[in-house]
This record gives structure tokens, C-alpha cells and sequence, in this order.
């Protein structure tokens, strides 16, 4: 019975999301920070600054990031990013001032997962069954498009960004790693029952031979080893 509450906690703990949508003004605004009405939350947590217009209409500034947070409040800053890439929108000149709105974790439940294999991979996304998990083999087939069989942080970064993808699910050896796609920090960190041993390189989807380009002679031509170089590309001192 104990071990059947246990599974049981665990997984609706999993499951609980702290990272819903919530939309917050500012205050205290300079020209790069400001403050928001929230306390203890993770830095690295990101969100889109919104400004309204008096008629009602309302445009998307800027990406902010959370770099301090108390119990009480939270300072974000501001990243000066062109969110919306469509050179058929007007955009403005403006800059975030008081009473605009920040929402934090915009896009956070549309996610990208990088995992080992496909065993992996189902049972992540069964744990994560709120999430909208963008297929790996579009994202897989663009590095091949682009011949990088060994994708670099910028590489994550430009994927997420264009297809708004606001967290990325990365598993290496027996943890899950949870980061926030525009700042790229580990925002949760979760044990994972490992029951395959099986390792594809980049990480698993159905494309296959993904080569660098003729002219790349300096780059890696594949990935030696999938949990040291995710956790290094993580900055994360793992030697499991």
C-alpha cells in the first residue's frame, strides 16, 4: 500500500505544472528591468512583455527574463528581442513602461524532448501528457537540412524560436532536465526510471544520417557520448 502511494504522489507530482501562464503589470520600470507582484520563482523563468493601446488593441514588446525573485516580488529584464519574426507585422519603437503586462511562462506547455531513445521518449511524454511535444523528427530533419549532427545551444535557440517553442526537455543519463527555451536555464531538474540502455545520437527520431557539411572541417561529425554532452551543453557537472 505504501508503495502504491508513493507511485501514486509521485506521479501527480510530476504532473503538477508550476509553470502555468500568469500575466502580471510592471512597475518600478527602467530602461532595461522591472518588478513584478510574484515571489519565489526560478531564475531563468522567462515571459513577453504586452503593451494596450487605448483602442484596445495590444502588441507584444519584448522577451524578459526572471533574474532575481524574494518571497514578495520579482525582477525580470528585458532581452530587446524581436518576438514576433514577420516582416508583414508593423512594429513599434516602444519601450516597457509601468503598468504594461508581463506573462510569464508564454508557450511554456509547447515543448521540444531530446531523449536517448524511444522508450524514453513515450514514457516523458506520458508523465507530460499536458504538453503539446512538438515531433523530434521535424526538429531532427532541420539539423539535417542545416548538416548539424551535433546541435549547439544556438541551434536549440533558433528551432524553439521560430516555432515558438517555450521549454525544451532534455533527458541525459537517469535525470530529466527542464529548460526555459529563451533563456536556456534548467528550471526543473526530475529522476527518471531508466528502462532502456539503448542510445541514438543526435537523440532519438525516425531521421537518419544527419552529416556535417563538406566544408565543416573543424566541427564533430556526431555526438561520442549522449549524456556527457548534453549535461556539459547544460553546464551541468554530471558524471553518471
Amino acid at each position: 500500500m505504501k508503495l502504491i502511494f508513493t507511485i501514486l504522489f509521485s506521479f501527480l507530482f510530476l504532473n503538477a505544472n508550476p509553470f502555468e501562464e500568469k500575466t502580471f503589470n510592471l512597475y518600478n520600470t527602467t530602461q532595461t528591468t522591472a518588478t513584478i507582484k510574484i515571489g519565489s520563482l526560478v531564475i531563468g523563468q522567462s515571459g513577453i512583455i504586452i503593451h494596450k493601446f487605448k483602442n484596445n488593441k495590444s502588441t507584444i514588446l519584448t522577451d524578459a527574463i526572471v533574474t532575481n525573485s524574494n518571497k514578495l516580488e520579482s525582477t525580470i529584464e528585458f532581452l530587446n528581442t524581436t518576438v514576433l519574426k514577420q516582416t508583414a507585422i508593423p512594429t513599434t519603437n516602444l519601450n516597457p513602461s509601468n503598468d504594461d503586462k508581463f506573462v510569464l511562462n508564454h508557450l511554456w506547455t509547447t515543448s521540444l524532448l531530446l531523449t536517448p531513445n524511444f522508450e524514453s521518449k513515450q514514457r516523458i511524454k506520458k508523465a507530460y501528457y499536458s504538453n503539446n511535444f512538438i515531433d523530434t523528427d521535424i526538429f531532427a530533419a532541420w539539423l539535417k537540412i542545416n548538416n548539424t549532427p551535433v546541435p549547439k545551444k544556438e541551434d536549440i535557440q533558433k528551432f524553439t524560436s521560430y516555432n515558438n517553442i517555450g521549454s525544451i526537455f532534455i533527458q541525459a543519463g537517469k535525470k530529466l532536465y527542464i529548460i526555459d527555451a529563451v533563456s536556456f536555464k534548467v528550471i526543473q531538474e526530475r529522476d527518471i526510471l531508466i528502462k532502456s540502455e539503448k542510445v541514438q545520437v543526435p537523440f532519438f527520431s525516425n531521421v537518419q544520417d544527419i552529416e556535417k557539411s563538406t566544408f565543416s572541417w573543424f566541427s564533430p561529425a556526431k555526438i561520442d557520448n549522449y549524456n556527457e554532452y548534453y549535461t556539459n551543453l547544460l553546464g551541468i557537472n554530471n558524471d553518471r
